[in-house]
């Protein structure tokens, strides 16, 4: 693993939540980019203004267990409303909690977030919950900033 100033692990809260509208996707995580192209297409055709460079994606099932094109996964674009009209999109949001948040802008370090995570929360005593966290990709000043939100127990 990198050097530990290359991401982040705190502690946050959300305390509005943040809309996204996509879709589910099945096939190699490695396909990601090409699905959000097509997904940007979709929301223009659907008349759905959004933010390009934001977007929400969770990735439910373990590459190690499952062959990649039999991978699922959501991916949406941050919206301002969620979106009613057109029941082929599926409107998903950041929720309202409290998380332990991963960030880096480093993209080889995503994959070393859940281990980082996990021992960073079992080292503190920091409850889990059993869901698959959310990872939001945005683009601040020329710069993809990967955030992954892992929700804490209640």
């Amino acid at each position: 693993m990198s050097d530990s100033q290359a991401y982040i692990v705190m502690k946050t809260e959300i305390s509005t939540a943040v809309n996204y509208c996509g879709r589910m996707f099945k096939g190699p995580y490695e396909d990601t980019p090409q699905f959000m192209e097509q997904l940007q297409k979709e929301l223009i055709k659907a008349e759905v203004a959004y933010e390009a460079f934001n977007t929400l994606s969770i990735y439910p099932d373990d590459p190690a267990e499952k062959a990649p094109e039999q991978l699922q996964s959501f991916h949406g674009i941050k919206v301002k409303a969620p979106v009613s009209h057109n029941p082929e999109l599926e409107n998903r949001s950041l929720p309202v909690g409290h998380y332990l948040h991963y960030g880096t802008i480093e993209p080889g370090l995503i994959w070393f977030a859940f281990e980082v995570v996990h021992n960073q929360a079992q080292a503190e005593g920091i409850a889990l919950a059993d869901v698959p966290p959310l990872l939001v990709t945005t683009f601040i000043n020329g710069q993809v900033q990967f955030n992954y939100y892992f929700p804490l127990k209640d």
